[in-house]
């Protein structure tokens, strides 16, 4: 039997015993097969998509990849497979799917891969918050007269090379007035966590916010930072309430012409990041959470944080242990009431020595509960 013949055969299988239901609305099978789920790329390494597709009836028009609303290009090939190499894809989560359409209008998704590119967080939704490549998706908006540029610059200002400077030419009479943003959907009952890199020629207050981006503009998210210095700054958190697939987060930096720099930003939905321990009391029906978030930033240099949640008032005893093993450094170890926390580790050890580089361990446990979680972290120096 021939490779092709083996596809085509394949693809039948799966649309018999895998996915029926797209037969019942159009006579096309689309499966994404490169690259692998989950697989990590190093910013601007072309990327070769390819999807293999079968039509029952019907004439094949295109495929077109996708990330969310984005189109990334249209595949080349022939049937049963088409491909796309992605050229300079910048930073950031992406869920990749292929869309094929026929001369009658017919369309179907393949089930969406998940790539990451560059070193980021499994659950960052911003795409591009180092400003390797350029600066998109980020834009500058103007409203009510105001206006500024954004620049890529290229002088180590802040931790790497690339960093964004916003040059306010008119700030407005209010923050709103200048907007750095970029569009992203959020999901209810997710949290996020915002953290970014910033300074400002003076000091300077602005606005974290997230908003529906068309009439009428409800706001999810608007907490004020006073920018006072170059740091990182955050975390904004928020839990969010709507779905929202073209939702917009924006820093508002009008008001003034103060000019202001901004550098690795992340938007964190912590959903999709938190290792956790779920646990059903059968005799009352509750159900007591217990998570440890990823730290921040990681890798570090001397100085990260970690979050923890709790459903319930525990004990919690939170060290950090080095790759052997061995105790290292003990951060909590009392009574905690429920709520979200923050545990700070300056790389060292219990008896204040700076410790090596290396692979630490964060390590969390609630003896009453019979829970252990834990964290890789990376120190460089």
């Amino acid at each position: 039997m021939s490779k092709n013949a083996m596809r085509f055969l394949f693809l039948f299988v799966l649309a018999i015993f895998i996915a029926p239901y797209q037969l019942l609305f159009a006579d096309i099978i689309v499966i994404m097969t490169n690259p692998a789920d989950e697989t990590v790329f190093p910013v601007g390494q072309p990327i070769t998509l390819t999807a293999d597709i079968q039509l029952t009836s019907g004439t094949f028009r295109d495929v077109r990849f996708y990330y969310g609303t984005a189109i990334i290009g249209k595949g080349v090939g022939s049937l049963p497979t088409y491909s796309y190499t992605w050229e300079n894809a910048r930073s950031g989560n992406y869920d990749i799917f292929a869309r094929v359409r026929d001369t009658d209008g017919n369309q179907v998704d393949s089930d969406p891969i998940h790539v990451r590119v560059g070193n980021v967080s499994r659950g960052d939704k911003i795409i591009n918050g180092g400003f390797d490549l350029t600066a998109a998706p980020w834009s500058i908006q103007g409203n009510e007269g105001g206006a500024a540029t954004l620049q890529r610059r290229m002088d180590m200002y802040f931790n790497d090379s690339a960093y964004a400077y916003i040059d306010i030419t008119n700030g407005g009479t209010a923050d709103w007035h200048v907007q750095l943003l970029q569009t992203f959907p959020i999901l209810a009952e997710h949290t996020y966590e915002v953290y970014f890199m910033a300074d400002s020629e003076e000091k300077k207050t602005i606005t974290v916010a997230m908003q529906e981006s068309h009439d009428d503009y409800s706001t999810y998210l608007w907490q004020s930072v006073e920018i006072d210095g170059a740091a990182l700054y955050g975390p904004v958190m928020y839990d969010c309430l709507a779905d929202d697939p073209t939702s917009q987060f924006k820093f508002c930096v009008g008001g003034n012409t103060i000019d202001i720099y901004f550098d690795e930003v992340q938007v964190i939905d912590r959903t999709l990041t938190s290792v956790s321990s779920h646990k059903l009391y059968p005799t009352t029906g509750s159900i007591n959470t217990f998570e440890l978030m990823n730290n921040y930033p990681n890798p570090f240099n001397m100085n990260t944080s970690i979050q923890y949640r709790l459903s319930k008032t525990a004990d919690v005893v939170l060290d950090v242990y080095n790759i052997q093993g061995q105790l290292v450094k003990s951060l909590v170890n009392e009574k905690v009431n429920a709520g979200l926390y923050t545990a700070n580790w300056d790389g060292t050890d219990n008896g204040n020595f700076v410790v090596p580089s290396g692979v630490y361990i964060f390590k969390m446990n609630i003896p009453a509960e019979n829970v252990q979680l834990t964290r890789k972290v990376l120190l460089v120096k």
